[in-house]
């Protein structure tokens, strides 16, 4: 027995302190919200990874934080309308469209434009931003 906790104190010793340090909520967060600073306890650099997440569940008032709870925002959700811009040499042309479904800054998505029928693809810049591609 005095083996397995001597292997564990020198693992711990490896460890970096941040693999040890607890971020807690101070109040009940709903599923979706975004993470504010105010809403944690905890050292600060490890509150820093978690300030401006949505979280993916809902979590109770005193509950330890993780980093499977949290994700980043899409910057682009379902059903919104974004702008769609061709770029070609000097030739820019923009227009508006419905994205098919969510997704992150560099993620490819569809988007169906007005009176069409058929979707375009394209790969998303900026939050409400898809740049098409030729």
């Amino acid at each position: 027995m005095k083996v397995l906790a001597s292997s564990i104190a020198a693992l711990a010793a490896m460890l970096p302190i941040s693999a040890w340090c607890e971020v807690s909520t101070t109040r009940a967060l709903a599923r979706g919200e975004i993470v504010l600073a105010t809403e944690l306890d905890g050292p600060l650099e490890e509150i820093n990874r978690f300030v401006g997440q949505v979280l993916r569940r809902s979590v109770s008032d005193g509950r330890v934080l993780r980093s499977y709870d949290v994700q980043t925002p899409s910057a682009v959700v379902r059903q919104q309308t974004v702008a769609i811009e061709f770029k070609r040499l000097s030739l820019t042309l923009r227009t508006e469209g419905r994205a098919l479904r969510d997704g992150l800054v560099g993620d490819r998505i569809d988007i169906m434009l007005p009176g069409r029928r058929r979707a375009v693809t394209g790969g998303i810049i900026a939050p409400g931003l898809v740049e098409v591609s030729p």
